[in-house]
């Protein structure tokens, strides 16, 4: 699945290879309020396909050093070949059909 997100050019994941847990980041720089607005919109847009994402949620004035939004995508070996290439699919394409309204 690494090999795929890391082909994506409109979200960028700087997780390790082999980690199972993957952060899905906006590749284009822009405000925090509208990196969250967009993640929140490919999440929503992958329900509606079956795919099951979560925007990672942080304190915003607890945390000492706020992460960048991040869409949080939680690999298990229960998937399949095919499963992964859904879930790719729908990201592309929810990364292409979701703009910042």
């Amino acid at each position: 699945m690494h090999e795929l997100l890391i082909k994506m050019s409109d979200l960028i994941t700087l997780s390790d290879g082999l980690s199972p847990i993957k952060h899905l980041y906006v590749a284009e720089p822009m405000p925090r309020a509208q990196a969250l607005n967009r993640l929140n919109g490919i999440v929503a847009y992958a329900m509606k396909e079956g795919v099951a994402l979560a925007v990672s949620q942080y304190l915003n004035n607890e945390e000492h050093k706020l992460p960048p939004p991040s869409i949080r995508l939680v690999i298990t070996s229960a998937m399949t070949t095919e499963d992964m290439d859904h879930i790719f699919t729908v990201l592309k394409e929810a990364s292409k059909n979701v703009t910042d309204s």
